[in-house]
């Protein structure tokens, strides 16, 4: 069921899209399209979006910002953005990174490039 929810903002005209997921949007789900709102464990782009802005930047190593950093390039690019609220998927946060990295390092050393890249002060 979240594949149509994750495809009808692109079958919109949307670049991107994303649905809603446990970690940060609870469990509630409303059928409503929103536009702008960040994307993280979960989003799909038509496959032009992908050839104009290429893949992740791998400088954030694996699993933290990366998501930040395409959402920022994306509005850079101005394409536009939708959030599904219809769709709901779990994603339980950090739940790889709790075993292999529980005080954070790869965390911050990725806050700490995406903060020199973009020149933001907080996130």
């Amino acid at each position: 069921m979240w594949l149509a929810h994750i495809t009808k903002p692109l079958e919109e005209g949307y670049d991107i899209s994303s649905i809603c997921t446990t970690d940060s949007d609870g469990w509630e789900t409303e059928d409503v399209i929103t536009e702008g709102n960040k994307f993280g464990s979960l989003w799909a782009m038509k496959r032009e979006v992908y050839e104009k802005l290429g893949g992740l930047d791998e400088g954030f190593g694996k699993g933290y910002f990366e998501d930040l950093d395409y959402h920022r390039r994306a509005e850079q690019a101005e394409l536009r953005i939708g959030k599904n609220h219809a769709g709901l998927a779990h994603h339980e946060g950090k739940h790889t990174f709790k075993e292999i990295d529980p005080i954070d390092l790869h965390f911050y050393e990725a806050r700490d490039k995406f903060i020199a890249k973009w020149g933001v002060d907080k996130l």
